[in-house]
């Protein structure tokens, strides 16, 4: 039961203590579920963040209402979902750099039954984040690799992600 609200109904806290801030937040879909849950601590230079929150490499530059308002998931949008993460955020120039550690998705199509899954490294994302004016630029980058062996077949999966995003804020 959703009892009746839209399904990105949420609720949630900040809590904030020195250097130390914490969020989490509780989403209304059907049933109750965990979106957000993570702590940071702002070390001078930047920021490190552990916990679940939107990955590093995340663009969602649509507002699509259609299909439980899901702003072109599965059709074009960038982004994997709330994921756990350790992230480092700093000033670079006149930007922000973010680099994050993520567990990799290890879906492959066609790995079926019983498979011993070898994570090699935890995804890596890179996003650089810089305003002018009213244009915001971005440029990301995303690595995972991993293997995957079945009875029937082996795999060994390297994905890359890389691009820029603008926008113009009006």
């Amino acid at each position: 039961n959703s009892y009746a609200m839209q399904g990105n109904s949420r609720i949630g806290a900040k809590i904030k203590a020195d250097t130390i801030n914490a969020k989490f937040e509780l989403a209304a879909k059907p049933g109750i579920a965990l979106r957000k849950i993570y702590a940071t601590w702002n070390f001078g230079m930047g920021e490190l963040l552990i916990g679940q929150t939107d990955p590093v490499v995340d663009f969602w530059e649509s507002n699509q209402i259609w299909g439980g308002d899901n702003d072109l998931g599965g059709f074009g949008a960038v982004g994997a979902g709330r994921t756990p993460q350790f992230r480092i955020t700093t000033k670079v120039n006149n930007g922000t750099l973010m680099v994050a550690a993520i567990p990799p998705s290890t879906d492959v199509a066609g790995a079926t039954g019983t498979a011993d899954i070898d994570v090699i490294l935890p995804k890596l994302e890179a996003a650089y984040h810089m305003d002018i004016d009213n244009i915001g630029l971005d440029g990301f980058l995303g690595l995972q690799y991993y293997s995957i062996d079945t009875a029937a077949k082996n795999y060994n999966v390297t994905s890359i992600i890389t691009g820029v995003n603008a926008h113009i804020d009006m």
